[in-house]
């Protein structure tokens, strides 16, 4: 049973999503590499379990003294190896419920953490099909600069859309997404299993909704359109 809906949430007109995680499968063998390679190069002392363990508790990087966590992340981003990430899977799911919103009229945006320029990502996704439903894909490291949240990206994707935040949902997998979507004021920010974190940490920073993968955000919206007139 759907909870009563924040206010504005039937009239939903665009949707951002972030990307590893929520559209495509992480690939968390690799991603685990790449934190153990940073982490040995730094000669931080760690047994490799624990960055899997602060993975799923969403966030990778308290495994350092808090004053060191933002600028780690921001040197992990940035270093992060997206040529060398094994072919793109979507999740299950993905194109179905894509196709979906689209014949609800909803204009959808990627936002996304890499550091990859948007040109490159929609290469990567043509190959399964998902470059041609987004008509904006919105990077770090080339839209903005690597940061614990996605504000700024969020704001350039309002204005490439002529949306509003009253009209705007971010759904992702981690905190950041979540907190992101809080930050910029949107309607909704929804939160999303399918990317390894639990549904537990997720709900600690609030989102209005949790789901176990974008599949279920049609009949979310649907219910809330219903449920809302």
């Amino acid at each position: 049973m759907i909870t009563p809906p924040p206010p504005h949430t039937s009239n939903i007109e665009t949707v951002l999503f972030d990307l590893d995680g929520t559209l495509v499968h992480v690939e968390l063998e690799f991603f685990f590499s790449e934190a153990h390679r940073l982490f040995s190069a730094l000669e931080f002392e760690y047994i490799v379990s624990d960055i899997e363990n602060a993975y799923r508790r969403g966030n990778l990087f308290e495994l350092f003294p808090a004053e060191e966590r933002e600028a780690m992340a921001t040197r992990f981003w940035e270093d992060y190896r997206h040529e060398d990430y094994p072919h793109p899977r979507a999740l299950e799911g993905v194109h179905t419920a894509l196709h979906e919103l689209q014949s609800m009229g909803l204009q959808l945006g990627i936002v996304t953490a890499r550091v990859e320029s948007p040109e490159q990502i929609r290469k990567t996704l043509s190959t399964i099909g998902l470059d041609e439903v987004f008509p904006l894909i919105l990077s770090h490291g080339v839209d903005g600069p690597y940061a614990k949240d996605k504000v700024l990206l969020v704001d350039k994707a309002l204005q490439h859309f002529r949306s509003t935040r009253e009209r705007t949902l971010l759904i992702g997998d981690s905190a950041g997404d979540i907190v992101s979507g809080k930050r910029a004021g949107l309607a909704l920010s929804i939160g999303v299993t399918s990317g390894g974190i639990s549904r537990e940490t997720l709900e600690t920073f609030e989102p209005d909704y949790v789901l176990e993968s974008v599949l279920e955000l049609p009949s979310l919206l649907k219910a809330l359109r219903t449920t809302s007139g």
